[in-house]
């Protein structure tokens, strides 16, 4: 399985709004440059085992979705966040699947 490098251009992505922290498990790694950025900006690295990570990294998305501060503002910002966050993180690349996924989310939320 292949590492997710994070740096400085998507360092972003993956740290919670909830408590400005960064969840790293061993399928990541932080470039020194990175490091250095979430220092100075007082953003918390929480390493762990991947589903712990996973569990509280969930736990963040779902409170950024409730209070609004969910980086996409559009639906077709959340389908892309959606399929980019089943491709990052569960290895998920065949179009069917995400779609299907997709659309399970949408009507979800639209309920």
């Amino acid at each position: 399985m292949a590492k997710k490098l994070i740096t400085k251009n998507n360092f972003t992505d993956f740290v919670c709004k909830k408590n400005n922290t960064i969840y790293v498990d061993h399928s990541m790694i932080l470039s020194p440059g990175v490091k250095d950025i979430l220092r100075d900006r007082g953003i918390t690295i929480v390493y762990g085992d991947r589903k712990k990570v996973k569990e509280e990294a969930v736990q963040c998305v779902n409170w950024e979705l409730a209070h609004g501060e969910c980086r996409s503002n559009t639906e077709s910002d959340l389908e892309n966040t959606i399929i980019n966050i089943l491709r990052k993180d569960f290895n998920i690349f065949d179009n069917e699947v995400t779609g299907k996924i997709v659309g399970n989310v949408l009507r979800i939320i639209h309920k």
